[in-house]
């Protein structure tokens, strides 16, 4: 598949498809087509398509065409393009071209468009090698050179930028026979000139009289500009007034609302202290006839504290019970594991003999320790034992057993006391390995160390 396009927007291209023989479509159509034969491109192809199409392998040869400079600028410039920008947009798509066939030189070929429309023969024979066909009978116009024509040519001539790109584009194109070299008949120009001298002339008076006019108006505009700015300083002034006025009304706002709330706060806080009285006023009478009854009930009164006396008596002497039970509990296992040991009955006689003459006393296991855990509020034997029944089942001594086993196994000794917190608070006590509480108990009250609850 061969295709024909051209990458340069100009007129002269829809005089040269005249002469092509092939089939016609648009750029954006050419990827449904899937034949063998010739495709020439209606609309004005950018570089970027045709580097995308080339990497289709149906796609033999690309032919390109492309405007010269000077005839480009001229129609652009008639057609109200700025000059600047028209040779910017030429050259930069030309670049990109000529950047893509040197990488593709066997598949991209150059043609330019006037050289081709002034020797179709040549280009016929060109094309036919591609297996394109042109028409040898059809006839151009020559392109129309005018004074714009003659402004693009000496841009041209005096832009070397210019004047080398189109020598490099000559040499990068087909050579057609024609040289690039342009030709232009001077004295038509000046015929021309000489024939619209009166138009000229009346165009200058009247741009003499667009420029006065254009004065009086910038005088104008200049005048109506200071009373605009004059205006304008009057406006900011104001909105900045109203910007003050709205941030002066916005505290007030803000603080007005704080008195609302401060009013709403004292008036709660006035009934809390009318309640609070109403209630202190009842408490006191309360009081009162409390501190009356006790007078007319001071018999009774002393009765309740022998009782009380009596209950905390009665305390301590279950204490002390506990504690006397907790060394009977220990002096009966030593006497059962002697009494079932071997030594016991061989010794047998020795103890007899050694009875008579030196008198034992019996020493508990760290006795010391589960007295004071005994002794003191922070353990509730009746508690621990209701709260751990596998304890009652194994007849331990409470205390004893929290000392050994129950601190270890994250047990509590009462509601007042929590031993995991002990020693989380005071990483010390782990360290030292000592149950919490008899840590509290012997050292931790005196150091003012605080009771962790459950």
């Amino acid at each position: 598949m061969n295709i024909v396009l051209n990458v340069t927007e100009t007129e002269r291209w829809s005089v040269l498809t005249q002469c092509i023989e092939g089939e016609f479509c648009l750029a954006e159509e050419i990827e449904s087509e899937k034949g063998n034969g010739t495709y020439v491109l209606n609309d004005v192809c950018q570089v970027s398509f045709i580097e995308e199409i080339l990497s289709s392998e149906n796609i033999e040869t690309v032919i390109v065409f492309y405007q010269q400079a000077e005839y480009y600028l001229a129609e652009k410039i008639r057609n109200g393009v700025e000059l600047i920008y028209a040779s910017e947009e030429w050259m930069g798509s030309l670049c990109q071209l000529t950047l893509l066939q040197k990488k593709n030189r066997t598949r991209i070929k150059l043609y330019n468009i006037e050289q081709a429309l002034g020797e179709i023969p040549v280009l016929k024979n060109s094309l036919n090698s591609f297996g394109i066909s042109v028409l040898n009978e059809h006839e151009s116009e020559v392109s129309e050179r005018d004074i714009y024509f003659l402004c693009a040519c000496q841009f041209v001539l005096q832009t070397d930028e210019f004047k080398n790109f189109n020598r490099f584009m000559q040499a990068v194109s087909y050579p057609f026979k024609a040289s690039s070299r342009i030709k232009i008949d001077v004295e038509k120009l000046i015929r021309f000139l000489e024939k619209n001298k009166g138009l000229i002339r009346g165009m200058e008076q009247e741009n003499r009289l667009i420029s006065k006019q254009i004065v009086r108006s910038h005088k104008c505009i200049e005048e109506r500009i200071f009373m605009l700015r004059d205006e304008n300083r009057k406006y900011k002034k104001l909105l900045l007034d109203n910007d003050k006025l709205k941030d002066l009304y916005d505290s007030l706002k803000e603080k007005s609302e704080g008195m609302v709330r401060e009013r709403i706060d004292l008036l709660s806080k006035l009934k809390t202290v009318e309640s609070e009285n109403s209630l202190l006023i009842k408490q006191l009478q309360n009081v009162q006839n409390e501190i009356e009854a006790i007078f007319f009930n001071k018999d009774n009164n002393n009765s309740v504290h022998q009782k009380v006396g009596n209950e905390y008596s009665k305390i301590d002497f279950k204490k002390s019970f506990l504690i006397k039970e907790y060394k009977l509990s220990l002096l009966e296992e030593e006497v059962q594991a002697l009494k079932k040991s071997y030594i016991w009955k061989v010794t047998k006689p020795l103890r007899l003999l050694r009875k008579i003459i030196f008198s034992k006393k019996t020493k508990f296991r760290d006795s010391e320790s589960v007295e004071a855990i005994l002794l003191s509020d922070l353990f509730d034997s009746e508690w621990y034992l209701a709260q751990y029944p596998d304890v009652a089942d194994s007849k331990i001594n409470p205390a004893e057993h929290y000392l050994r086993f129950g601190a270890v196994e994250h047990r509590l000794p009462s509601q007042l006391f929590d031993g995991d917190r002990y020693i989380e608070k005071y990483p010390d006590v782990a360290g030292s390995g000592m149950n919490p509480l008899l840590h509290y108990i012997k050292f931790g009250e005196n150091e003012g160390r605080s009771i962790p609850k459950k």
